[in-house]
């Protein structure tokens, strides 16, 4: 079996095509409307944290959690605020 077949099984590449299509043109009306995804418990908690300046070290410290699951919550912040930055989502917070 093919690594095409293996990860798409049965589905044909018209049908795939058009799900992820669908997918990316609901996230991209999303981020256009203007319209704040909902933070977790977890990231609201992180963006505490880095309101007041903590590192990523510190807030792993303080949360109890690894390094590189504080790293993925602030990518998770970053793309929900639609920024690139965490001087940006700072910023741009501190305008709520």
């Amino acid at each position: 079996m093919g690594t095409r077949a293996y990860l798409f099984g049965n589905r044909k590449a018209a049908q795939l095509n058009e799900a992820w299509t669908i997918s990316l043109d609901t996230l991209k009306n999303t981020q256009n409307s203007g319209a704040l995804m909902e933070l977790t418990k977890r990231e609201s908690d992180v963006l505490q944290l880095l309101l007041i300046g903590k590192t990523n070290k510190q807030i792993a410290l303080d949360l109890s959690i690894s390094d590189y699951t504080v790293r993925d919550h602030v990518s998770s912040l970053l793309r929900k605020r639609g920024v690139r930055s965490r001087m940006e989502l700072m910023a741009k917070q501190v305008r709520f």
